[in-house]
């Protein structure tokens, strides 16, 4: 009797051991991984598995509470089973499990089974331009396929709502470098704009708030030649950047008039002058022969003071613009341009002697 219940249990215990070998598992996935922003067919590999005869299949990736559900599928058989995920740019990343359900297997689950990694923009740079700025920018990305995938790069979030700004061009320098140039208009909307990139691969991926526009920025950089001798005649050339004094922006804006050279009120001619504390000394006459330069003629009075001094030059458009310390006048002899003629000029007199300098 002992005998005959140890074999009924034998028979049990292989009966429930072969129920169970039997039962139909996820083996594979091909491919087990993807990026966000992507749409992907994987094909799902079984054993045990009902795939082609079963009903009421659904597909699925879980992690935590989050479900990423197969819009298609197409068995091919029981074991061997196509399924397409659409990866949206906000899923969450890491490792997920892979869910089959159908009426005959019940729910399968590969644990971890399935892994989605990020697919972004990580930096831009430089990251920001001002208005009226030609600018190339070099856009770098995280396990993206610029050089494969066709492209579209454009920047979004203005003032007017649905507007974007395209580069004048862009290329790859390989699947995660990215290459545009961008020209901004004078009069496009400042701040914190989106910069986005759309391939038939990545899909659209954006750096919200990833570039900066900021409002142009125009200054004067250089005054040519920039020094004179008291009483010395001569024409000097402004150089400014971002300026537009060649569209008629020259104005005179008439100021408090002095008399510390003896000029009298500056006529209307005077376009530009030079300050240095309370005194002025304004150009014969100037003009400006193109957007980024000024020419103006000055004669340097004998008694001014020596020493540096600001160069101004007033506008329509961006103001009054002004060179700080940009021009030194110098008493005659006074090479060094210290204020004051003594041995380090007889130095430099001698230096360009030696030189065959005059």
């Amino acid at each position: 009797m002992k005998t005959i219940v140890n074999r009924s249990l034998l028979i049990v215990v292989l009966f429930a051991t072969s129920a169970t070998l039997s039962a139909g598992t996820i083996v594979s996935v091909d491919p087990n991984s993807t990026q966000t922003g992507q749409d992907v067919a994987v094909l799902i590999e079984g054993q045990g598995t009902h795939f082609e005869q079963g009903g009421g299949t659904s597909i699925w990736l879980s992690q935590g509470g989050q479900n990423i559900y197969a819009y298609g599928y197409y068995p091919y058989d029981d074991t061997s089973l196509v399924v397409w995920f659409d990866i949206s740019n906000d899923a969450g990343t890491g490792l997920y499990d892979l869910n089959v359900y159908n009426d005959i297997d019940g729910t399968l689950t590969l644990h971890n089974g399935f892994m989605i990694t990020p697919c972004n923009i990580v930096s831009v740079g430089p990251n920001s331009a001002q208005q009226g700025e030609t600018l190339s920018v070099a856009i770098t990305g995280q396990d993206t396929h610029f050089q494969q995938g066709s492209k579209t790069v454009w920047l979004s979030g203005f003032s007017q709502g649905s507007s974007t700004l395209y580069p004048k061009d862009a290329w790859t320098v390989d699947n995660t470098l990215l290459i545009a140039e961008f020209t901004f208009p004078n009069d496009v909307t400042t701040g914190l704009k989106d910069l986005n990139v759309h391939n038939d691969i990545d899909g659209t991926l954006t750096l919200y708030d990833g570039f900066t526009i900021t409002p142009l920025n125009p200054v004067l950089t250089s005054i040519t030649p920039n020094g004179a001798y008291q009483g010395q005649r001569l024409t000097v050339t402004i150089t400014g950047q971002n300026t537009h004094f060649g569209q008629g922006t020259l104005t005179f804006q008439q100021g408090t008039s002095t008399t510390w050279f003896s000029q009298g009120t500056p006529t209307t001619s005077v376009v530009v002058w030079l300050t240095q504390g309370s005194s002025t000394i304004y150009s014969r006459n100037g003009g400006a022969p193109g957007n980024e330069s000024v020419m103006a003629r000055f004669d340097i009075p004998a008694d001014a003071n020596a020493g540096l001094w600001d160069v101004v030059v007033p506008t329509r458009r961006e103001g009054r613009l002004t060179l700080q310390d940009g021009f030194t006048v110098a008493q005659p002899g006074d090479w060094t341009g210290d204020g004051k003629v003594n041995f380090l000029d007889f130095a430099v007199v001698a230096n360009n002697w030696l030189k065959g300098t005059e």
